[in-house]
């Protein structure tokens, strides 16, 4: 029993989880005509050894937050009939292969600096990283965004861990955004 290996980011979507079935054959001489009738299930797990039976949605499993362990039964109950004779009848049942889904760690935007108070007209120090972003790939892309007056706007060629702003003749605060393939999270924020 092969088991496929995926891995997602946090709290999201297994995708589509599929299969390829073996069509059920047997008996003797030449099939001529045949019914069946299948039963299947989806199972998963977070240890790999004790499976519960869930309902999935478009065969796909959603919030994944922990490694998980998925594969579907499936029972085909049928009678056929050939040049011999018959109806005859037969059961075959069985697992897919499991499927192993591994989150990344969940995205956080990381830590910047504090709160400043600086003189009219006059810059402030930077406002510096004090913990770098973790979780979802390990590609991350900045941008920090301000705000005076409750409404946030990206400031133009912000694009690293820490930011200078220029001299301020009034109250403003600023964010970190970090963005991967995992999503967009905000940093705490800094009112200068």
């Amino acid at each position: 029993n092969n088991a496929y290996e995926k891995t997602v980011c946090y709290d999201a979507s297994s995708g589509v989880i599929s299969h390829t079935g073996k069509g059920v054959s047997g008996g003797f001489g030449q099939k001529v005509t045949s019914s069946k009738t299948a039963e299947q299930r989806w199972e998963k797990s977070e240890d790999g050894v004790n499976f519960i039976t869930v309902s999935l949605t478009a065969e796909t499993l959603n919030n994944i937050t922990k490694k998980t362990w998925i594969k579907r039964y499936v029972k085909i109950t049928g009678s056929y009939v050939t040049t011999l004779g018959g109806p005859f009848g037969f059961t075959k049942s069985g697992y897919t292969n499991t499927v192993i889904i591994t989150p990344r760690g969940k995205l956080d935007a990381g830590t910047i600096g504090s709160d400043q108070v600086v003189c009219y007209s006059s810059s402030p120090s930077s406002v510096s990283n004090l913990k770098l972003p973790s979780g979802g790939e390990s590609q991350y892309n900045y941008t920090w965004e301000k705000s005076e007056g409750g409404i946030w706007a990206p400031i133009t060629g912000a694009t690293q861990t820490s930011y200078s702003p220029g001299p301020l003749n009034n109250s403003v605060s600023y964010r970190r955004v970090v963005t991967n393939t995992c999503g967009i999270v905000y940093s705490n924020i800094v009112t200068i």
